[in-house]
């Protein structure tokens, strides 16, 4: 799922660079680190859930006291 998540980004980033001749290459490095940290991101909470003792970062917000 994570995966997929990052492939669309750099798909879009990838054909946005390909169809409007207009970008330059500093928006193309931009925007294809823009999905990679995307992919990044997203890979973070799932591969934390496999740790023993973690908790979401959002925890202490929906947590009842």
């Amino acid at each position: 799922m994570e995966s997929s998540y990052f492939l669309a980004s750099a798909l879009a980033a990838l054909f946005t660079c390909l169809f409007y001749k207009q970008t330059d290459k500093l928006k193309t490095i931009i925007m294809l680190f823009d999905a990679v940290g995307l992919g990044v991101f997203t890979a973070i909470e799932p591969t934390a859930r496999l740790l023993p003792g973690w908790r979401s970062p959002f925890y202490f917000f929906t947590c009842s006291r």
